[in-house]
């Protein structure tokens, strides 16, 4: 389980895809908003159980315990983040702006 919870390729994908989604916002995209795949390691119709791939692990030989993987608590500190709300007078919208610090990649 401990190398499980170590998930540094779904981390690297995880900060790289938000940083994407910065970049387009920059360039003008009107996103809005972002879901991440998937909360908690589940079924697959595919690979069934195999794949572990949430931000969650669930340890279907432990009572079903869950525990946070190295990405989930990056990106529970990426939401609780400070940010900052424009009125975008243009179009009426208001625009949150998430720490460029945290999405950016290491």
């Amino acid at each position: 389980m401990k190398e499980a919870l170590d998930d540094g390729l779904r981390l690297d994908y995880l900060q790289r895809h938000i940083s994407a989604v910065k970049e387009s916002i920059d360039l003008g995209a009107k996103v809005r908003g972002h879901f991440t795949w998937s909360l908690l390691d589940n079924f697959e119709w595919a690979k069934g159980y195999t794949c572990r791939f949430g931000l969650i692990y669930v340890d279907r030989n432990g009572g079903f315990k869950r525990y946070m993987k190295k990405s989930a608590k990056w990106f529970s500190e990426f939401n609780s983040a400070p940010r900052k709300v424009i009125n975008d007078d243009k179009h009426g919208d208001d625009i949150v702006v998430l720490n460029p610090a945290l999405a950016s990649h290491n």
